[in-house]
């Protein structure tokens, strides 16, 4: 690697370790290493887990047709797999945090090099290069690629709550705005835009679900029987909800949750199952646990205050009415239960 290129890598790196958003940290990664080697293919892979295993997931491909970079929460729980035409290397990589390389016939190679970071390891990166890495080039990819995997580790710690490991309210504040735009504009063809097109009564929906009595459970038995509770919550949070739902603590006792589209029955039943599923479990120590939930639809240009406001006033309603209970705002307002909230859009902001 020649001087222009050690500086070129130094000049990108720093720009990447600018930027603060995971998927962009990722496609910048992604870039860079396209640039420096010019490989014939190069995936992004994010080890995520789900249902307990560890699973990649598919975030930036580049290859002779163009690039591909999907969001997480337009990705089916299908597509997160152990990729491809030889598990077992990713395996090896995953288990022994180790670079694996497979010379092809044409004197190049298929490289699978581990993204490790202070954490751990977040991922991996899957290259064909028509020649060889050179020793020295390898070590110094390595080093630069353990730089990013640092910046994402710090990345990821920002963006998520240290107790439950759910995205935390700094995170859902910053991307609102950009729920509402990549659910609402025909961007690249997402995934999220063609089940939508296909479904033109899906929209998003957002549910604030509190624990029902809380302060009884951390006076009563603790903060630390307090915390397991908030822990097996945001558990049965993932395993209740799809991949594809994005999931929030916003402190204390209260979660936020953000369905990819769906129809109105399908986000009425999602959140009753996770409501029964609450009701009927036992804690440990502690016994029943119970839930109140409001939820609403997130209609275009209207601003993360009025979604969460309309919410709030549902799950008031739960709560004020014997809590354990699942109420939607729109229905409530329908049969006159409660008095419509003056819509406040983002323009209304400025």
């Amino acid at each position: 690697m020649d001087l222009f290129s050690v500086y070129f890598m130094l000049q990108q790196l720093a720009t990447l370790t600018e930027e603060t958003d995971r998927e962009e940290v990722e496609i910048l990664l992604a870039r860079l290493l396209q640039a420096l080697l010019q490989p014939d293919q190069l995936d992004i892979w994010r080890l995520v887990y789900h249902m307990g295993e560890a699973k990649l997931a598919p975030m930036v491909s580049s290859h002779p047709h163009g690039w591909h970079q999907p969001r997480l929460e337009d990705l089916d729980s299908q597509q997160l797999r152990i990729p491809g035409h030889s598990p077992d290397w990713y395996e090896f990589a995953i288990d022994e945090r180790q670079t694996v390389r497979r010379d092809d016939s044409h004197g190049g190679e298929w490289a699978l090099l581990p993204l490790l970071g202070k954490n751990g390891l977040s991922g991996l990166i899957e290259m064909h290069l028509p020649q060889r890495l050179a020793t020295e080039q390898l070590a110094m990819l390595q080093q630069a690629i353990r730089l990013a995997g640092n910046h994402l580790d710090l990345v990821n710690d920002a963006q998520h709550d240290t107790l439950t490991g759910l995205y935390n309210r700094k995170t859902f504040d910053r991307y609102f705005t950009q729920i509402l735009q990549w659910h609402n504009t025909p961007d690249n063809g997402s995934a999220g835009y063609l089940r939508r097109q296909a479904r033109p009564d899906s929209t998003c929906w957002l549910g604030i679900i509190d624990i029902d009595h809380f302060k009884r459970i951390n006076d009563g038995f603790g903060h630390l029987y307090g915390d397991e509770v908030l822990l097996l919550t945001a558990r049965r949070l993932r395993q209740s909800f799809r991949f594809c739902d994005r999931l929030y603590r916003f402190g204390g006792e209260e979660f936020v949750t953000v369905l990819n589209p769906t129809d109105a029955e399908s986000a009425q039943q999602v959140f009753e199952r996770f409501r029964c599923d609450m009701q009927n479990a036992l804690f440990p120590q502690v016994g029943k646990v119970t839930v109140s939930i409001g939820y609403t639809r997130i209609r275009p240009s209207q601003s993360a205050s009025g979604v969460l406001g309309e919410a709030d006033e549902a799950l008031y309603y739960a709560k004020g009415n014997g809590r354990n209970q699942l109420w939607n705002y729109e229905t409530l307002i329908a049969h006159g239960k409660i008095a419509a909230k003056e819509t406040v859009t983002v323009i209304d902001l400025f």
